[in-house]
C-alpha cells in the first residue's frame, strides 16, 4: 500500500574482496608481512621463529616458505573465533602472554592476512594443551586467498579445516605456516635483503616479569638451502667500540635521564628541563660510528673498512614497539629526525635554548656547533616505546610509521634533542683531542728541549738571531714554537756548513767546531711545528676544496631549475587531462609519464653530484680509488657531457688502483678542475672527446688528453699562475660563441685559480702537475705524478 512504512533491521554486509585488499594493498613490502606472522609467534610465547625458504629460486608454483615456532599454539575455538576472525579485539582483552608476560605486538587483528602478500594459498597447523591434562588439540586449515572474490559475501567464503585431540607426549606444541603457490620468484638479493631487514626486527632480550616466568627472549632463524646465509647480528663490542654511546630513559612521570660515555669525554650524565610524559617507560641507546680510526675507543677491533660494512647494514635510528621495528623508522633513506637535511645544507646554529647554554658551557659556539651534527649512515640507535601504555602511538594500518600527531612529534623533538645533545659533547672532544695532540707534541719537544744544551749561553749565534727575527714577526708571539723553529733553522745552517767543511777538508785540515748534532730534539720540535700547522693546513685545503666545488655547483643549480621548470609542465598536463575528464588519451599519459622518469633520472644524477660536493669538504687523508672517483666527477658533469654529445673515456683503468693517503678534498677537487678544464677546450673547439689514463710505475700517474681547442707550448707553464684563464686568448672568445649563457655558468667564465688550485693540491702532496706533448690525434695533456 501507498505510504505504508515498512520497519526492518539491516545489516552491514562485507563483500569478499576485503580480505584481497587487506592482504595485497595493505602491506606494500615483503618483510613486513612476515614480520606479522613472526609478531603471532612472539605474542604466543615462542622463544625463536623459524622461517625456511624451499625450492623458490626459480619455480615459484611449487616452492614454499614455511613459519614455525615452538610457542603455545590455539585450539580449535581460539583459531576460530581469533584467527579467523577480521579485527579482533584480543589483544585488547588480553594484553599480555600467559607464559612470560609478554606484551603483545599485534593490534588491528588484520596482521595476518598480510601473507597473502607472498603467497596465494597458505595451510596452517596449530597445536595446543586443552583444558583436560595430558591432552592436545591439532588443528589444520587451508586458506585459498583467490576464493575471496568480488561479488560474494565474505561470510560465505568457507575455508577447509580439520581437528583431533592426541596425547601431550606425542606432539610439539606450537603452530606451522606453510605458504605455496607464491606470488614471485626469489633471488640471492631479494633473501639477503630479507635476512638483513629481519636481523633488526626484534630486540627481545631474556627477562623476568612479575607473577610470569622468565623470559628466554626471542630469536628469529631464517634459512635457505638455494643461498647463501649471513649472521647479521650486532655485538655489544661493536657499539661500544664507536666514539660515544648515548643511553636514557623516560620516567613514569616524563622526566628524561641520560647517559653519555665517549672517548676523552668519560661518563657524563644530563636531565632534560622539559618532560614528556606521553614517552613514559620509552627508553633509547645510540652510538655515533667515526670515519676517523682514531677517534674510535677500540681502534684494534675493526678495520674502517669492517665499520663501513656495519654502518650500510645497522645505520640510523630505528624505533620499536612492544620489542619489534616499527618500519621505515631507521630505513635507508628515511629521515624522520631531519638529520640528513641540517647536514646537507650545513645547518650551523643550535635552535634550543637549552642545547645553546650546554655549548657555551664548554666554550663552544652555538651558532656553529650544529656544523658536527651526525648524518643518519652514521648512527645506530633504538627507541623502545611501550605503546600498550601509551594510546596516542597508533600504528598505521599499512604497518610504516605511527599515524602523525602531537606523541609522534615528540618522540621526533625528544630524539632530536638527544642526538643535538651528543653533537655538543662530540664538537667538545674534537677541541680535545686536537689540543692533547699539540700539547703531547709539546711535551716531548720540551723534554728533549731540557736535555739539550742548545739556546743556552749562544752569545749572537745563528739561533738567537733567528729566534729574534721569528718573534718579531709571529703575531701569536708563541715562545714555545719560535724557539722549535730556531733549533731546526740552526741544524739546517751547521748542516750547510758541515758539508762546506767536509768538501774543503780534501784541500786542507778542518778544525772540530764542537757542534753536536742532536737527532731526538730535532724530531721532536719537527712533530711540535707540525702540529702547529696542521690546522691551518686543513683549513687551506678546505678553502682550496670549496673554490674547486664552484662549476660543479653551477650545475646542480642549472639541472635543479631545470627539473622544477619539467615538473611543473607535467603537473599542468595532468591537471589539463583531469578538466577535460578524458580517459582515451592513453597516449599522452604514457608521454607524460615517460617525462617523469626522465625527471627522476636526472634526480639520480643530481644525488650522484652531491656526493662529489661531500667529498670535497672532508679533509682527513686515506686511500682513494681512482676510477671510483673519476666516475663521481664525470657523473656530476653528466648534464653538459649528454647534453654536448661529450665522451669521456677513462673504462681502461684498473678498478684496484689507488691513490696513498690524500684527502677527498684535495683529490676531488685535483679531478673537478682538470675536468672542467678539459671540458672547456672541447667545447670551446675541435673533437669532443676526452681520454683520462692512469697507472702506477714509481709514483701514481694520471693523463688527462682532450682533442679540444689546443694550448700553445710557451703558455703551459703561465696557466698555472694564479688569476691566469686563458694566456692564448683564444678559448673563451671561442667557447663564448660555441655555448650557451647556462653551460658557461656551469663550466665557468674563467677565474684563473682552477690550474693554480690543482697545482697547490698536487705539490703539498709530494706531486707534480705539468701539460706534457699529446698522445697522437689529441690536443692537450696534463700529466699530474703524485706518490
Amino acid at each position: 500500500m501507498l505510504e505504508q512504512i515498512i520497519k526492518e533491521d539491516i545489516r552491514f554486509s562485507v563483500d569478499g574482496r576485503l580480505i584481497k585488499e587487506l592482504g595485497e594493498k595493505l602491506v606494500t613490502k615483503n618483510y613486513l608481512a612476515l614480520a606479522e606472522l613472526i609478531k603471532n609467534s612472539y605474542d604466543a610465547d615462542s622463544d625463536n621463529v623459524s622461517i625456511k625458504f624451499n625450492n623458490v629460486k626459480y619455480n615459484s608454483s611449487s616452492g614454499t616458505i614455511v613459519i614455525t615456532d615452538n610457542g603455545s599454539g590455539m585450539t580449535w575455538s581460539d583459531f576460530n573465533d581469533y584467527w579467523m576472525r577480521v579485527s579482533t579485539s584480543n589483544k585488547e582483552h588480553h594484553p599480555v602472554s600467559k607464559v612470560y608476560g609478554r606484551n603483545k605486538s599485534g593490534s588491528k587483528g588484520i596482521g595476518r592476512f598480510a601473507c597473502q602478500k607472498l603467497a596465494r594459498s597458505l595451510i596452517i597447523e596449530t597445536v595446543s594443551e586443552t583444558q583436560k591434562i595430558g591432552i592436545s588439540q591439532v588443528t589444520r586449515a587451508t586458506v585459498e586467498w583467490d576464493d575471496f572474490v568480488d561479488g560474494i559475501d565474505l561470510i560465505k567464503t568457507s575455508c577447509k579445516s580439520e581437528r583431533y585431540n592426541i596425547e601431550s607426549n606425542k606432539v610439539l606444541h606450537g603452530t606451522t605456516i606453510t605458504l605455496y603457490n607464491l606470488r614471485q620468484d626469489w633471488n640471492q638479493r631479494s633473501y639477503t635483503n630479507l635476512q638483513r631487514q629481519l636481523a633488526s626486527l626484534s630486540i627481545s632480550s631474556p627477562v623476568r616479569r612479575d607473577g610470569f616466568k622468565e623470559d628466554p627472549g626471542f630469536d628469529i632463524f631464517v634459512t635457505a638451502d638455494e643461498f647463501e646465509s649471513e649472521d647479521y647480528k650486532l655485538s655489544e663490542k661493536v657499539l661500544d667500540s664507536g666514539w660515544g654511546r648515548v643511553t636514557g630513559s623516560v620516567g613514569e612521570n616524563g622526566d628524561v635521564n641520560v647517559i653519555f660515555n665517549g672517548k676523552l669525554i668519560g661518563t657524563r650524565k644530563h636531565q632534560l628541563n622539559e618532560a614528556f610524559p606521553v614517552l613514559k617507560n620509552a627508553s633509547f641507546d645510540i652510538t655515533f660510528l667515526p670515519e676517523v680510526k682514531a677517534y674510535q675507543r677500540n681502534p684494534q677491533l675493526m678495520t674502517l673498512q669492517q665499520m663501513k660494512a656495519i654502518r650500510e647494514l645497522y645505520s640510523g635510528v630505528k624505533v620499536y614497539s612492544e620489542g619489534f621495528r616499527v618500519y621505515p623508522y631507521g630505513q635507508p633513506g628515511d629521515d624522520w629526525l631531519g638529520l640528513d637535511y641540517d647536514v646537507g645544507r650545513r645547518k650551523a646554529k643550535v635552535d634550543n635554548n637549552e642545547l645553546a647554554k650546554i655549548a657555551a658551557g664548554y666554550g663552544l659556539d652555538s651558532g656553529r656547533v650544529l656544523l658536527d651534527l651526525f648524518s643518519n649512515r652514521s648512527l645506530i640507535g633504538s627507541v623502545k616505546i611501550d605503546t600498550n601504555n601509551n594510546p596516542e602511538f597508533d600504528i598505521k594500518l599499512n604497518r610504516e610509521g605511527f599515524v602523525d600527531n602531537a606523541a609522534s612529534e615528540l618522540l621526533r623533538k625528544l630524539l632530536r634533542y638527544i642526538v643535538e645533545w651528543m653533537t655538543i659533547q662530540y664538537s667538545y672532544f674534537k677541541f680535545l683531542y686536537a689540543e692533547q695532540e699539540r700539547e703531547e707534541a709539546e711535551r716531548v719537544w720540551l723534554e728533549k728541549l731540557n736535555q739539550s744544551n742548545k739556546l743556552k749561553d749562544t752569545d749572537d749565534s745563528y739561533s738567537e738571531k733567528t729566534y729574534g727575527f721569528i718573534k718579531s714577526n709571529d703575531s701569536r708571539n708563541n715562545e714555545k714554537f719560535q724557539k722549535a723553529l730556531s733549533v731546526i733553522l740552526d741544524e739546517v745552517k751547521h748542516s750547510a756548513e758541515t758539508i762546506t767543511v767536509e768538501k774543503n777538508s780534501l784541500l786542507s785540515p778542518v778544525d772540530d767546531t764542537g757542534y753536536k748534532s742532536e737527532p731526538g730534539l730535532i724530531e721532536a720540535a719537527s712533530n711540535f711545528i707540525q702540529k702547529e700547522f696542521d690546522s691551518n693546513k686543513k683549513e687551506l685545503t678546505l678553502l682550496r676544496a670549496i673554490a674547486s666545488t664552484g662549476p660543479l655547483f653551477f650545475v646542480f643549480a642549472h639541472e635543479f631549475k631545470s627539473l622544477v621548470s619539467h615538473l611543473d609542465t607535467d603537473a599542468g598536463k595532468i591537471e589539463q587531462w583531469v578538466e577535460r575528464g578524458s580517459v582515451g588519451d592513453s597516449t599522452w599519459l604514457l608521454s607524460i609519464a615517460q617525462s617523469l622518469r626522465s625527471s627522476r633520472k636526472r634526480f639520480l644524477s643530481l644525488e650522484n653530484l652531491i656526493g662529489v660536493f661531500a667529498s670535497t669538504h672532508k679533509t682527513e687523508a686515506k686511500k682513494i680509488k681512482v676510477k671510483e672517483a673519476l666516475k663521481k666527477v664525470c657523473d656530476g658533469f653528466e648534464f653538459i657531457t649528454s647534453g654536448k654529445d661529450i665522451r669521456i673515456y677513462f673504462d681502461d683503468i684498473d678498478v684496484r688502483l689507488k691513490t696513498k693517503e690524500i684527502s677527498d678534498a684535495a683529490f676531488y677537487s685535483i679531478l673537478v678542475n682538470l675536468v672542467s678544464n678539459a671540458l672547456k677546450a672541447v667545447m670551446a673547439k675541435g673533437e669532443r672527446e676526452i681520454r683520462i689514463k692512469a697507472w702506477r710505475d714509481e709514483k701514481l700517474v694520471i693523463h688527462v688528453e682532450d682533442k679540444g681547442i689546443g694550448l700553445d707550448e710557451d703558455k703551459w707553464n703561465d696557466v698555472f699562475l694564479p688569476l691566469v684563464t686563458d694566456p692564448s686568448g683564444q678559448m673563451y672568445k671561442e667557447l663564448y660563441g660555441a655555448v650557451g649563457n647556462d653551460e658557461l655558468a656551469v663550466l665557468g667564465r674563467g677565474t684563473g685559480l682552477g690550474l693554480n688550485i690543482v697545482k697547490g693540491m698536487v705539490n703539498d702532496n709530494g706531486g707534480s702537475v705539468k701539460f706534457i706533448p699529446p698522445s697522437a690525434g689529441w690536443s692537450t695533456c696534463v700529466e699530474v705524478r703524485m706518490p
